[in-house]
């Protein structure tokens, strides 16, 4: 595994804050991945009754 992916509802701020902690960042939504993503899980923006999610990545490096 390369990199770890995850969603989060943009409204979530303890979530967010723990993930950015924790090393991930928001993809950009102009990476190709992001709207490969985002429309197979039906979480692209106003997907989900309106609902806006950050879609964030982390790379992983070594074994951990």
């Amino acid at each position: 595994m390369e990199t770890v992916y995850l969603h989060v509802d943009v409204t979530n701020t303890a979530a967010c804050s723990l993930y950015e902690k924790g090393g991930y960042e928001i993809l950009d939504s102009k990476d190709p991945v992001y709207s490969e993503f985002t429309t197979q899980l039906n979480l692209h923006d106003g997907a989900t009754k309106g609902r806006n999610h950050y879609f964030l990545h982390k790379k992983i490096t070594g074994q951990e």
